[in-house]
């Protein structure tokens, strides 16, 4: 994926973004934004509704994700968590399940753990998750086909708020979106924030 014009520019956020300007995000050029929603089986972030709507009011794609904790929990049980809180309008980014964290399963338990959950949500929306992870945990999981709806991999290069070409790591073929920075600077934002590229907006929407 290039940073050439016209490629789509999105972000995350996340209750340690604090209180988000989402106007003025808007009229940075952004087209979306993926919003935690919740973490583990009980966690709920304080700031994702209000993110949710002040989004959606600026006119901006929005969609929700949840951080895995499979160290701690049944896939089941956080899918179901999370599933308490989604909403999804038409022209809304598809969930995200954010797979990221060290666990003492094996890789290819986490793997399974990945693939039960994301049966869960689909059962409920119809939707199968945009995967998100690391382009190292990726290939540490060793899994032989893609996991979930596509995939939104984080791969920072230099990691100077610019992005740098990046290939899918297998079993993926593409990159539906590319986090190539955690140092962002947008207007509306507080201090540095992901940053997501993608060429078609329409792939990550339901």
């Amino acid at each position: 994926m290039g940073s050439e014009a016209g490629v789509l520019r999105i972000i995350d956020v996340s209750d340690n973004n604090g209180a988000v300007d989402f106007g003025e995000v808007a009229r940075a050029g952004i087209a979306a934004v993926w919003v935690k929603a919740t973490e583990g089986r009980t966690f709920a972030a304080e700031t994702y509704e209000h993110n949710l709507r002040s989004a959606r009011a600026a006119g901006l794609a929005v969609g929700a994700y949840h951080f895995a904790r499979p160290d701690h929990n049944a896939p089941e049980d956080e899918a179901r968590h999370f599933l308490s809180f989604l909403s999804l309008n038409a022209g809304d980014l598809r969930p995200a399940l954010d797979f990221e964290t060290a666990s003492n399963l094996s890789a290819a338990e986490q793997v399974q753990w990945a693939r039960d959950y994301n049966h869960v949500v689909f059962e409920e929306v119809r939707r199968w998750p945009v995967f998100y992870s690391f382009k190292s945990f990726i290939e540490g999981l060793g899994a032989t086909t893609p996991i979930g709806g596509g995939l939104w991999l984080a791969d920072y290069g230099r990691n100077d708020g610019a992005e740098h070409a990046v290939a899918p790591p297998r079993p993926w073929r593409r990159i539906l979106a590319h986090q190539y920075t955690s140092n962002g600077s947008i207007p509306g934002v507080h201090g540095r924030c992901d940053v997501s590229s993608a060429e078609q907006l329409a792939a990550l929407q339901v």
